[in-house]
């Protein structure tokens, strides 16, 4: 989990425990809000989305077939795998 990785030690200890305690702490649901929403998190997602798309596009490459086909499922893959906001 990048957020661990990027923590400092104190806040390692503390993330774990973070899900259990959000549904009755609104302390515990800010935190890991704060966290999950962090610069690192969706910067992480997105490169490992982007693995995922590379991984389906060459999929979809190595049989060949008709282009058109093979374009318009190359659309559905960029459809389905957008950078987060």
């Amino acid at each position: 989990m990048c957020a661990l990785e990027d923590a400092s030690p104190g806040a390692r200890q503390r993330i774990p425990g973070l899900p259990a305690e959000a549904p009755a702490s609104a302390q515990a649901r800010s935190a890991l809000g704060g966290i999950l929403l962090g610069p690192s998190v969706p910067a992480h997602c997105d490169k490992d989305i982007g693995e995922v798309r590379d991984g389906a596009y060459r999929i979809l490459d190595e049989p060949g077939g008709d282009e058109a086909y093979v374009c318009v499922l190359h659309r559905r893959v960029d459809g389905t795998s957008r950078p987060l906001p």
